[in-house]
């Protein structure tokens, strides 16, 4: 019985280790700027060459995935819709704004 209990209580934690902040890293280490879309809303940012970004996503039950496309990639965060981004270090606000890597062709 003590056995069943100590499978029990780690399969606890773990589901409320799942549940807790995941911080998702970014690195641009190309040479021209990276579009990232962030789902469920979605939010879009540019990160410039060498701009690094964390995403401190509340995944709850959904699954993390994500898709690659030229000049980006798109971040699938589970349930979450409103994570919490920074670039650099620094809170940022989704940006519409900047051009994107495809902005000339």
């Amino acid at each position: 019985m003590l056995f069943l209990w100590k499978r029990l209580r780690r399969r606890m934690t773990t589901s409320r280790q799942l549940l807790a902040e995941q911080p998702i890293e970014i690195e641009n280490s190309t040479s021209a700027p990276l579009e990232v879309m962030i789902e469920m809303n979605p939010d879009r940012y540019v990160l410039q060459p060498e701009d690094k970004m964390v995403i401190h996503a509340h995944p709850e039950a959904g699954a993390l995935g994500l898709a690659f496309f030229d000049g980006g990639v798109q971040i699938y965060l589970g349930w979450d819709s409103g994570p919490t981004v920074s670039i650099n270090g620094q809170i940022v606000e989704p940006d519409w704004e900047t051009p994107g890597p495809n902005a000339a062709r």
